[in-house]
């Protein structure tokens, strides 16, 4: 994949292999203090599912800004349905079941 094929579905391991992709997310990531071990969870996961999983601290628009830098391509996704993604992961939370991995004494 070349810089002018990466998109918002990209992957994020795609960005990261890519040299002009790697590079905003080095930048980014200087930014924000983190490092790219960071993303190692993420690799396999499209740039854009990283707007509903960030709780509101990438935006569809900073995906846009990412993939507009590099001169990518623009993402076929209704931008609607990553609104609603992030809505459902907003509202989602984890619901603690006791002794769910063996008591704990």
């Amino acid at each position: 994949m070349t810089s002018s094929t990466l998109s918002s579905q990209s992957t994020v391991g795609q960005w990261l292999d890519d040299p002009a992709g790697a590079a905003i997310f080095d930048e980014i990531l200087s930014q924000a203090g983190a490092s790219r071990a960071s993303l190692e969870p993420v690799r396999s996961l499209p740039l854009a599912q990283l707007v509903p999983m960030s709780g509101g601290l990438i935006t569809d628009e900073t995906v846009a800004e990412i993939v507009q830098r590099v001169g990518g391509v623009e993402s076929t996704i209704d931008p609607a349905a990553s609104t609603t993604g992030a809505a459902e992961a907003a509202a989602w939370v984890e619901r603690i079941t006791p002794d769910r991995v063996g008591p704990t004494s």
